[in-house]
């Protein structure tokens, strides 16, 4: 009869226990020591050796050479106990007995002597599923019970087993089992058993484990009837419905050269091939994730469960990523898990996702979008803006009428075209400080005010239309003529002049203007007509000062403001 792997190579020693060494030490040594408790727990997830453990422990304390911390497995009782079919060895399994008349024949049983080890051993599995009665009936006999009887508690939930209970015993956590111990453990079974198997194959195995060792020998069981002996990475994917990493890696190039067909195509054949939306987005949360990593550590290996050859393609992948992009693909994507689970979209949240992470390129860095924020910030604490210019390939020209021609000395071995200034350098500057103006206006009528209240509130009314030879044009509509003419005389001109040149750092003469203000046309309409005949959008008549600086420092342009029509209605 076929004995399946698993129970094939069950530890029948402590040496032989796989990522648990502390609780081997631990039992080791008080056998050794003659420091036996009368009852013990051991606690963990599934196929982590708490079992396995509980019957090395027995074998150690009834072996005919013991008890001894290196039980023979050779001698009459060890047999009995590999076997399962001991006297003196009592397995029982909580899920079944968990009632308090199985707990009234045990407290009966354990007044009998043992029939041939030192020790009367009970191990009772799943101990959690025992009730509350029965958890009470057993308090007694726990805590005083004969020097020939021993408790041995296995559970994966030890917060369901009673305090009172858990205070009476030695409690000994399992720890979920290391890959690479998991690993090495598969390459020694695989070549005993001559089952051919590559690295790649065997990480995968160790990573669809979760820790669990049982599970990793389970599936090598499986893999080896399919593949008759000869297991393949794509096996497993066929198999347990596991994704290849070249799916993941088709997926990211994609995104980086923002095909977005590639990908509905890739996300179609993977759903029809059996793969759910759910473990599709998880698989590439791990995958972004592995790429961080490769991108921020120098040792990855430890973290990056993968083969060699996998790691290298994932670290050329990850390069050609920033950091903020692979974190921000992370966040997506565990934001889309969390609608997958909460919706019956099927994949279209998921495609929905991707499609938008392959525009991550256009998205704003975070560097960049904070020192526009804190631009932001300090025009609202009343701090001075201070605008970068934009790099151009002149300098900035003196006014018309102060421009010099530049006298260059000619040379004779390289020929020059002399150098002509001409007024498209003059008017790109100009219409420079009137965006700059513009984004620094609410701070201008800020500084009146702090002059003179009566001119900062009249110079509210107005629009900044223009800056031409070195003069601010200023319109007002026909309603608001009232406060160009209040404005118009000298020494409220030259207050306002005095705000602009100490916010804007350069001086500008300002011109007052009636023009046709009205709720119609764009803003780049609005600029190409004549001063008289200008027509200003009402988005740019109205706007509220500290939308429109913000406008001016992340380069937009308030296109609609509902808010403001509303106000202007009432």
């Amino acid at each position: 009869m076929y004995i399946p792997l698993a129970r094939r190579y069950r530890p029948q020693n402590f040496d032989e226990i796989v990522g648990q060494e502390h609780i081997s030490k631990t039992l080791k040594n008080a056998i050794t020591m003659d420091k036996l408790a009368h009852a013990y727990i051991f606690t963990g997830a599934r196929g982590i050796g708490k079992t396995s453990t509980a019957r090395i422990f027995a074998k150690g304390l009834n072996c005919e050479k013991g008890p001894t911390e290196k039980p023979c497995n050779e001698c009459v009782t060890c047999q009995q106990i590999t076997k399962g079919v001991s006297f003196d060895v009592l397995e029982i399994d909580g899920a079944s007995n968990r009632g308090i008349d199985e707990i009234r024949n045990l407290r009966e049983n354990v007044k009998l002597k043992p029939a041939s080890g030192i020790y009367r051993i009970y191990i009772i599995d799943e101990v959690h599923m025992l009730t509350t009665e029965a958890f009470n009936a057993l308090l007694k006999t726990l805590e005083e019970p004969p020097e020939h009887v021993k408790f041995m508690f296995a559970t994966t939930r030890p917060h369901k087993v009673l305090p009172t209970i858990l205070s009476r015993c030695q409690r000994f956590d399992f720890r979920m089992i290391a890959a690479p111990h998991i690993i090495e453990k598969l390459k020694e079974i695989a070549k005993i058993e001559k089952i051919t198997i590559g690295d790649d194959a065997l990480f995968l195995i160790a990573k669809n484990a979760s820790g669990s060792l049982r599970d990793a020998e389970m599936m090598l069981d499986q893999l080896a009837s399919f593949a008759k002996g000869k297991i393949a990475a794509q096996d497993i994917s066929r198999i347990f419905g596991t994704l290849e990493q070249d799916a993941f890696i088709k997926i990211s190039e994609a995104m980086l050269t923002n095909d977005g067909s590639a990908i509905l195509k890739m996300i179609d054949e993977l759903i029809n091939s059996g793969r759910e939306p759910m473990l599709i987005a998880s698989s590439l949360v791990e995958h972004f994730r592995n790429l961080i990593v490769l991108s921020l550590s120098k040792d990855a290996a430890g973290h990056v469960l993968m083969g060699e050859d996998e790691r290298n393609k994932l670290k050329v992948l990850s390069s050609k990523f920033s950091v903020d992009e692979l974190f921000y693909a992370v966040y997506a994507l565990s934001s889309t898990m969390d609608f997958i689970a909460k919706t019956n979209l099927g994949k279209i949240p998921l495609e929905i996702t991707l499609l938008k992470l392959c525009r991550m390129k256009e998205l704003l860095p975070i560097d960049e979008a904070m020192k526009k924020i804190s631009q932001l910030e300090n025009l609202l604490s009343g701090k001075q803006l201070v605008r970068e210019e934009p790099k151009k390939n002149y300098v900035n020209p003196a006014p018309p009428d102060k421009i010099e021609p530049e006298i260059q000395e000619p040379n004779p071995q390289i020929s020059k075209p002399a150098l002509v200034v001409n007024e498209e350098p003059i008017q790109k500057s100009l219409n420079a400080n009137l965006l700059r103006l513009k984004g620094i206006w609410p701070e201008v009528l800020r500084e009146v005010k702090s002059k003179k209240m009566s001119i900062g509130s009249y110079l509210e009314e107005g629009v900044l239309l223009e800056i031409k030879d070195n003069e601010a044009t200023i319109g007002f509509s026909k309603s608001n003529s009232l406060h160009k003419e209040v404005l118009d005389t000298k020494p409220n001109k030259d207050i306002i002049t005095m705000a602009i040149k100490q916010l804007l750092g350069v001086e500008l003469s300002v011109d007052l203007v009636s023009a046709n203000i009205e709720v119609q046309g764009s803003e780049e309409e609005a600029v190409a007509a004549p001063i008289e005949e200008r027509v200003v959008p009402a988005a740019y008549e109205k706007a509220d000062p500290i939308i429109e600086a913000a406008a001016g420092i992340f380069n937009g342009r308030v296109i609609k403001n509902d808010f403001v029509k509303e106000e202007n209605k009432k």
